[in-house]
């Protein structure tokens, strides 16, 4: 198991697995809040952390509010713009790093369905090839957006249940209230400046 960053959520469900751990839900839910706690925890052990931000949704000032104000080479953001970048830039990276996040998978998915439904998902099953060699020896993150499905009228992830199927936990966070929902637990949270508090 590693570290969630979060002491109080480390109690409750002992950690990330090892595997991909899938974060989804809606917008503003703590996803990428969560990104960043476990970057910074990993980062302040010294451990090497490629994050992926294709979401512009990495923001350094946020970043120092949950760091107390510090910066860690071993915290590498990259920053993408295509479907095809995010996917390329993960074929290349080393696999030699302590934790990868991936913030989010959905965001150009969803653009390049509308595109190229064939690549969109051809894609997206490469990337799950690699991300499993990542998880061999890191911790991965995956970070996902969600739709409605208006025929069953509930929330899923984007990817549907090829990623579900793909991730080895799964954490969906709620924003009315405030909840993620994890293996049949139900915790309760609210963020505030220096990340994610659990009652």
């Amino acid at each position: 198991m590693f570290s969630t960053g979060c002491g109080d959520l480390d109690l409750r469900i002992g950690g990330f697995s090892r595997g991909i751990n899938l974060i989804y839900g809606a917008c503003a839910t703590g996803k990428t809040t969560l990104g960043m706690m476990a970057s910074n925890f990993f980062a302040s052990k010294g451990k090497k952390v490629f994050y992926i931000d294709s979401e512009n949704g990495f923001n350094m000032d946020r970043f120092k509010q949950i760091s107390n104000g510090k910066v860690y080479d071993s915290l590498i953001v990259f920053k993408v713009h295509s479907l095809e970048e995010q996917f390329k830039l993960l074929e290349k990276l080393p696999l030699k790093c302590d934790l990868l996040v991936l913030d989010s998978l959905g965001y150009y998915y969803r653009e390049e369905l509308k595109m190229n439904y064939l690549l969109a998902n051809t894609l997206v099953k490469k990337y799950f090839n690699i991300l499993k060699k990542f998880s061999v020896n890191s911790c991965v993150l995956v970070l996902n957006q969600v739709y409605c499905d208006i025929n069953n009228n509930v929330v899923k992830c984007v990817g549907g249940n090829f990623v579900m199927e793909n991730c080895n936990s799964k954490y969906f966070l709620s924003k009315n209230p405030r909840k993620l929902i994890f293996d049949n637990k139900s915790l309760e949270f609210e963020i505030n400046d220096k990340g994610i508090y659990f009652f």
